[in-house]
């Protein structure tokens, strides 16, 4: 692309070219020294350049000079085009690149608005939270503020924050007097002694102040909630694992933002001192404390062969006592069987199922959180982990998921046959390879998914692998393993073999074992993730995030495979039959091969050490 370029006859002629013209926005901004920026230098030079150019008129000049005057002029019209440079090497910021990009004008500046009193980091999954929680690094706390007003209730605390200052927790950083000037105190120490009602006092954040949690895009206005602090020792956002759905969040990198009020009546008054409920923090994950339980167990419902508790009993536990709740069941299920209807006696459930409509908002967020901590205290007493036994199927589920699988590679093979012999036509829409490949993964998913719920059906229900698969904790791409090699997965198969064991189905469990060609397609579902927590650190070694050795060197040899460069090495282009036509000898061939006496000089003339 070429910028208009336009020669002026005389020095005198006005530009003509609206680039040359550029719009007033574009100006350098007001400073009482004259200035260039980055935009002017591509006008400029245009400009000396042609306002150069009718000299040569009325003045000598060599003859070979201006066809390069011409040629600079034409190159300096062309700078105004991005991607200009300039004599430095580092590219003109012009008006396009200043406007696009995560940096420009739009999303920099528009978009992406700086606000104070705000906080962001990584969000990290903490089961041991509450619902309404948020945990906050405990560098975060010390440096925003809230400001509290000082009353004849919290001058004593108030006074203990400023003793302690800005670098020690708890403190305050600043002191607001009703004259409007701001004392930092940092640099006055003892103004807790001059402490008056009526002053502000901006202290450091504590357990319970609420706070805006916030994660972009914000689309509805779930996308930003109010939470409780929770200061924790560590550096990312702690959020209940329960709270995700709202904000579309994760735990794979995402990061949110925190808004704290800078208004005195943001955090209501009720809402300010300590909640209680930390003196039940868990220690060593062990399960100290439960919402409304009075800490006795209930009698088991069945008590032989072993005791159990049914649910209701476990939610029994975490509704206090003292509560009788009783609604009638609909008149379309009242059926006893239905279980419909709700009645809690002294605290205990009778029947029923709970639901959010009889207890309210605040008492389900309550059950959910006693819920979250019976589930975490029964998960560290019995772990979640897998053993050679639900590995294990009976008689009569191995033979019958072999002799399924063995039934959908005798369809795959027939056709393999179909298509070697011309019976498969291109199904509408698809080539004669997808129309090929279809059916054959229909066969192949038939088998494994088949197999998967008739021992599903047949296993117990306490196996940990039943747990995962139903879960849905699986890494499959749904498709069956491309050509990597020329025409082969592996170099352990022929060329141009579509059996169902060359493309990467694995039909031997972890139990009966695996082929070493089984062994790498199962190895590829977590390749991705294997170098996640691998670095090369500063000696040059190459360990993971435990510090352990992978390699001494770098790829073995310390070099960046980014700079390597790749020669050609030219060879001969034979191919196998021009080859062995050409420089093949066969000794045994009375009519083509060496008569006896040149073999024999041969031998004569050859090296003792052969």
């Amino acid at each position: 692309m070429h910028a208009p370029l336009i020669l002026h006859t005389e020095v005198s002629d006005p530009p003509t070219d609206p680039t040359e013209e550029p719009p007033h926005p574009i100006d350098p901004p007001g400073r009482p020294t004259i200035h260039q920026t980055t935009l002017d230098l591509p006008l400029v030079h245009p400009t000396t350049n042609d306002l150069t150019l009718p000299t040569y008129h009325y003045k000598p000049r060599p003859t070979h000079d201006r066809p390069e005057r011409a040629v600079i002029l034409s190159f300096s019209a062309e700078r105004c085009v991005p991607q200009a440079l300039q004599k430095c090497g580092r590219p003109v910021k012009a008006i396009r690149a200043r406007l696009k990009g995560k940096e420009g004008r739009l999303r920099g500046n528009l978009m992406g608005k700086r606000v104070e009193f705000s906080a962001r980091t990584v969000i990290t999954g903490d089961p041991n939270l509450e619902q309404d929680e948020v945990g906050v690094p405990k560098s975060i706390a010390m440096t925003l503020t809230y400001p509290e007003r000082v009353t004849p209730y919290n001058i004593a605390y108030l006074q203990e924050l400023m003793r302690n200052g800005p670098t020690a927790y708890p403190g305050a950083r600043y002191v607001v007097c009703d004259t409007g000037q701001h004392i930092d105190l940092r640099y006055n120490k003892r103004v807790d002694a001059f402490l008056q009602y009526g002053w502000i006092v901006e202290r450091h954040l504590k357990d319970g102040d609420f706070v805006l949690f916030n994660r972009q895009p914000s689309l509805h206005k779930m996308s930003m909630m109010s939470h409780r602090v929770c200061l924790m020792p560590y550096s990312t956002f702690h959020l209940n694992l329960s709270v995700t759905p709202p904000y579309n969040a994760d735990f794979d990198g995402d990061e949110m933002n925190m808004h704290l009020g800078a208004a005195t009546d943001y955090l209501p008054a009720g809402k300010q001192a300590s909640h209680g409920h930390r003196a039940g923090h868990s220690v060593q994950n062990i399960l100290l404390w439960v919402p409304d339980w009075d800490g006795t167990v209930p009698i088991p419902a069945i008590i032989k062969p072993k005791p159990m508790w049914t649910g209701k009993q476990i939610l029994s536990m975490v509704i206090p006592r003292g509560i009788n709740i009783q609604r009638s069941a609909e008149l379309k299920s009242a059926n006893p069987l239905f279980d419909d209807g709700m009645l809690i006696e002294n605290g205990e459930i009778v029947f029923g199922i709970i639901e959010r409509r009889p207890s309210g908002p605040e008492a389900t967020r309550t059950l959910f959180t006693g819920l979250q901590q019976v589930v975490n205290s029964w998960l560290f007493h019995h772990g979640f982990s897998i053993g050679i036994r639900d590995t294990i199927a009976d008689k009569k589920t191995m033979a019958y998921i072999t002799q399924h699988i063995a039934e959908r590679k005798t369809n795959v093979q027939q056709i393999i046959i179909d298509v070697t012999h011309d019976r498969i036509k291109a199904a509408p829409g698809m080539t004669i390879h997808k129309s090929f490949e279809s059916p054959v993964e229909r066969e192949l998913n038939l088998a494994r998914d088949t197999s998967g719920q008739y021992e599903q059906k047949n296993v117990k229900e306490d196996n940990n692998v039943k747990q995962m698969v139903v879960a849905g904790s699986k890494s499959v791409e749904g498709r069956r393993i491309p050509f990597d090699f020329p025409h082969r997965t592996l170099p352990h198969f022929a060329k141009d073999d579509y059996s169902p064991e060359a493309r990467g189905f694995v039909e031997n469990s972890d139990l009966r074992g695996l082929t070493a060609q089984q062994f790498l397609f199962h190895a590829l579902t977590g390749h991705k993730g294997a170098l996640e927590h691998v670095m090369v650190n500063y000696d040059g070694t190459v360990r993971n995030s435990l510090g352990h050795f992978i390699q001494f060197v770098y790829g073995e040899d310390g070099m960046d495979g980014a700079f390597i460069e790749h020669q050609h090495i030219d060879t001969f282009s034979l191919n196998s039959w021009e080859f062995k036509h050409n420089y093949r000898v066969d000794v045994i061939d009375p009519h083509f091969a060496f008569l006896p006496s040149v073999l024999q000089i041969g031998i004569d003339n050859s090296s003792p050490e052969l």
